[in-house]
């Protein structure tokens, strides 16, 4: 967090499509944000897999302190899951 936004509530959401231009510039400027958290990353699983998307961000005072991107995966040899960023090899929290 920074200063401005030390000791502002953190408040957890699902992604709306009118977040991906911060979320990008969040992932970008993080050190460990990769390709995979982009908002490109969603768009090209969820247009080839019928993976439903259930990215989350956590927010503090307007501005976005953390993502999460996820995918239901539905599969008759694995269930139902939730996956970090299914077929990438970094995925997970990006947080300050």
């Amino acid at each position: 967090m920074t200063e401005a936004t030390a000791g502002t509530a953190l408040r957890v959401r699902p992604w709306r499509e009118s977040d991906r231009e911060a979320w990008d510039r969040f992932v970008l400027a993080h050190p460990e944000g990769t390709l995979f958290h982009l908002g490109a990353w969603k768009r090209l699983v969820e247009g080839t897999y019928p993976f439903d998307p259930e990215y989350l961000l956590a927010e503090a005072g307007g501005e976005i302190v953390g993502v999460l991107p996820l995918f239901r995966v539905r599969s008759l040899l694995f269930g139902d899951a939730l996956l970090s960023v299914p077929f990438a090899v970094y995925g997970g929290v990006v947080a300050r």
